[in-house]
């Protein structure tokens, strides 16, 4: 993690993004990234393919390489990276309408 210089990343390269403690942290399959802003305003910049799966976590659908459903209604997908990550069952359909657009 850089801690005093400054990147530009795509949104494309961008695998995952978590928010913790008032900062934004994105993953990238060579670094994680720090982001101080607001999970909402980091939202509402990001392309469509940035899906929010949780209250403080947002995947990249493109990503996405596996899914399991659990009987609690929660998914657990797996990433490119084999990373797992939880989509919270309050996040599922729009994930899964997410999944159903790009497969077009």
């Amino acid at each position: 993690m850089s801690s005093d210089r400054e990147e530009k990343i795509r949104f494309s390269e961008i695998l995952y993004v978590e928010y913790i403690e008032r900062q934004i942290f994105l993953y990238t399959k060579e670094k994680t990234y720090l982001l101080r802003q607001s999970l909402i305003n980091f939202i509402n910049a990001s392309p469509e393919y940035l899906i929010q799966i949780s209250k403080n976590t947002l995947v990249n659908v493109y990503e996405i390489t596996a899914f399991t459903p659990h009987l609690n209604g929660n998914l657990t997908v797996q990433l490119s990276s084999t990373e797992k990550l939880i989509v919270s069952r309050r996040y599922v359909s729009s994930i899964r309408n997410s999944l159903k657009k790009i497969a077009r």
